[in-house]
C-alpha cells in the first residue's frame, strides 16, 4: 500500500521552521546585544553632552548678560585684593608673659601695649599676667609666649635672647625705725622675759652678718625673692638656713612691723618705683627714718655675677625729713629684660625694636621712675645675647625686600624659562601623543572596512559593526575636547561610513547567500519521520 506523501513531508516541514526559529533567536540575541552597546555608548556620551550643554549655557550668559558678569568679575577682584591687603596689613599680636600683678611691670607692658594699640602698630602686645615674677625656668619650652620680662639671671637661655633692657633694678635691705614698731610691742618686748627680753636685747642689725637668726619680711609684688636673698649670704657667709624668710605684701607692710613681725625688710624694683616707695614709708616713722644695711663686697658679686652691678643709692635718694637715707651706701642693680624667642621672626623682633626704643620718651613721663629703656650690648663678649632681630635694628642693617628675597627673584628668573621649556615638551608630547591615537583610530577604520569585505559570517560583522561604534563614540568626544580639527573630522566620517557601507553590504550578501542555498534535512530526522 502506498504511504501518504503528506505525512512524509510534515516532519521535514518541521525540522526546517525549527532551524529557522534558531536563526531569528540568534539574530535577535545578536541585534540585541548591538543595541546594548549602542545605549552604552551613548551613556558614555551623556556626560561628554552635558558637558557641552554646561559651556553652551554659560557662553549664553555671559553674552546676554555682560554688564553683570562684568560686575562680578570686578567684585571677585576687589574682594581678592582687599583680603590681601587686610591679611598683609594685620598687625602681629605677640604674647608677653609678666608678673607679679599689680606690679610696676605690669604697669609698664600695659603702658606700651596700650600706645601701640592707641598708634595702630603693626605689632601689638596681649600682656598674660602671672602670679608671681617671670623667671627664665617659666617660660622655657613654653610655647604659648612670645615674649617676656624677666629679671637678669645667671646663665640665660639663648633660646631666649634680649630684646631690650627696660630699667635698672635696685636691690634694698631696709631696717624698719623702732619708732615704726607698735608702742605695746615695744613696752612688752622690754617688760617680758624668755624670748621677746632676747628680742629687745639683740644687737642693732647695721650689716648682712646680723641677719642670722632674724626674721626677713621680702616684699610683694617686688623683684625680690628667696633666691636674691640666698645670693647676698652666701656671698657674706650667713647659711640660708639660719635667716627665717617670708612673703609680705606692699600693702600689710606697715601691719607686719607694728606687729613685730620682721626685723628686715628685702625689697627689689625700680629705685623711684611705687613698691620701693611704699615699703620706705611703712619703715619710716614720724620724724625717724629707717636705716639701710649696705653691701660692701658689691664688687666681688659683680665679679662672680655679671648680671649684677655695683650701685650707689645718694644722699636722701627717697627726701624727706630726715633725709632717707642719711648718707650714701652701696648696693646692687641687676636688669629688667624683655627677651623673646629665638624663633620669632628677623622682621618681627625689628619692627617690636623700633617701636620701643622710639617710645622710651613717652612711657617715661607716662611712669616716671619706672622706666629707663636702655639697649644691650650688641658686641660678641656681652653677657647676653641680643636677638637678631635687635641686633639688625640697632646697626642699621635690617634687610629690604630685595635684600631678602633678592637671590630667590635671581634664580627664579634664571629657572622659569628651564621650567617652561620643560613644560612645552611636555605638551608636545602629549600633543603628539593625541595625534599618534588619532591615527591608531584611523587605522582600525580601515581595517574594520577590509575585515568587513571579507567576513565569514553575520555574527562577525555584528562584532565589526560595535568595533565601528567604539570608534565612532572615541571620536566624537575628541571632537568635544577640541583635539581634531575640521580636516581630521572629513577624514573620520569618510572612514566610518566606508566601515558601514562594507557591512551593510557584506551582511546583504550573506545574507542573500543563506537564503539560496538549499536546505538539506538531517537523514537521522527524514528516518525518524518515517
Amino acid at each position: 500500500m502506498p504511504q501518504n506523501p503528506v505525512r512524509k513531508a510534515s516532519p521535514k516541514k518541521f525540522w526546517l521552521a525549527l532551524q529557522f526559529w534558531k536563526r531569528d533567536r540568534d539574530d535577535a540575541r545578536a541585534h540585541s546585544g548591538h543595541r546594548n552597546q549602542l545605549m552604552e555608548a551613548a551613556m558614555k556620551l551623556d556626560l561628554d553632552a552635558l558637558e557641552d550643554l554646561m559651556n553652551r549655557r554659560v557662553r549664553t550668559m555671559v553674552s546676554r548678560h555682560t554688564w553683570l558678569a562684568a560686575f562680578f568679575v570686578v567684585v571677585f577682584v576687589v574682594g581678592l585684593v582687599a583680603l590681601t591687603i587686610y591679611l598683609t596689613a594685620a598687625p602681629t599680636v605677640l604674647k608677653i608673659a609678666v608678673g607679679p600683678r599689680d606690679s610696676d611691670n605690669v604697669r609698664l607692658v600695659q603702658a606700651m601695649a596700650d600706645k601701640f594699640k592707641r598708634e595702630h602698630a603693626s605689632v601689638q602686645l596681649q600682656p598674660v599676667i602671672l602670679d608671681g615674677p617671670a623667671r627664665i625656668q617659666h617660660i622655657m619650652g613654653e610655647p604659648s609666649y612670645d615674649l617676656a620680662m624677666i629679671r637678669g639671671e645667671f646663665g640665660m637661655s639663648s633660646d631666649w635672647p634680649v630684646v631690650a633692657i627696660l630699667r635698672q633694678n635696685v636691690m634694698l635691705m631696709i631696717v624698719p625705725a623702732p619708732d615704726a614698731r607698735g608702742a605695746d610691742k615695744a613696752k612688752n618686748a622690754g617688760a617680758d622675759k624668755g624670748k621677746n627680753s632676747k628680742q629687745a636685747k639683740a644687737p642693732k642689725i647695721e650689716k648682712v652678718t646680723d641677719l642670722a637668726g632674724r626674721r626677713v619680711g621680702i616684699v610683694t609684688p617686688s623683684e625680690a625673692d628667696v633666691e636674691l636673698l640666698r645670693m647676698i649670704l652666701n656671698q657674706y657667709g650667713v647659711a640660708p638656713a639660719k635667716v627665717q624668710t617670708m612673703s609680705v605684701p606692699v600693702e600689710n607692710l606697715k601691719v607686719a612691723i607694728q606687729d613685730n613681725h620682721v626685723d628686715v625688710l628685702l625689697v627689689a624694683g625700680a629705685l623711684h618705683g611705687e613698691v620701693i616707695a611704699q615699703t620706705v614709708a611703712a619703715a619710716s616713722a614720724e620724724g625717724k627714718a629707717p636705716s639701710f644695711i649696705k653691701i660692701d663686697q658689691a664688687e666681688a658679686i659683680e665679679q662672680r655675677n655679671p648680671i649684677y652691678d655695683k650701685f650707689e643709692v645718694v644722699e636722701n635718694a627717697f627726701g624727706g625729713a630726715p633725709p632717707k637715707p642719711a648718707e650714701a651706701f652701696d648696693s646692687l642693680s641687676f636688669p629688667e629684660y624683655l627677651v623673646a624667642r629665638k624663633t620669632l621672626s628677623e622682621t618681627k623682633v625689628a619692627t617690636l625694636s623700633k617701636l620701643i626704643y622710639t617710645s622710651r620718651q613717652a612711657l617715661n613721663f607716662r611712669l616716671p621712675g619706672v622706666v629707663k629703656i636702655e639697649t644691650p650690648s650688641t658686641d660678641k663678649d656681652a653677657a647676653v645675647l641680643v636677638h637678631p632681630g635687635t641686633d639688625a635694628y640697632l646697626n642699621d642693617n635690617q634687610k629690604t625686600f630685595f635684600d631678602k628675597w633678592g637671590d630667590q627673584i635671581f634664580y627664579g628668573l634664571l629657572i622659569l624659562p628651564i621650567l617652561g621649556s620643560g613644560l612645552a615638551a611636555v605638551a608636545g608630547y602629549f600633543k603628539a601623543d593625541t595625534g599618534a591615537r588619532r591615527v591608531r583610530l584611523l587605522h582600525r577604520l580601515l581595517q574594520a572596512v577590509k575585515k568587513a569585505r571579507t567576513a565569514p559570517s553575520i555574527e562577525a560583522l555584528t562584532q565589526l559593526e560595535n568595533e565601528v561604534d567604539n570608534i565612532c563614540g572615541a571620536t566624537i568626544q575628541q571632537a568635544e575636547r577640541g583635539q581634531i580639527d575640521e580636516m581630521g573630522m572629513m577624514s573620520f566620517n569618510l572612514a566610518i561610513d566606508q566601515a558601514r557601507l562594507a557591512i551593510a553590504e557584506r551582511r546583504s550578501t550573506l545574507m542573500t547567500t543563506r537564503q539560496a542555498e538549499p536546505q538539506r534535512p538531517d537523514k537521522t530526522h527524514i528516518a525518524a519521520a518515517e
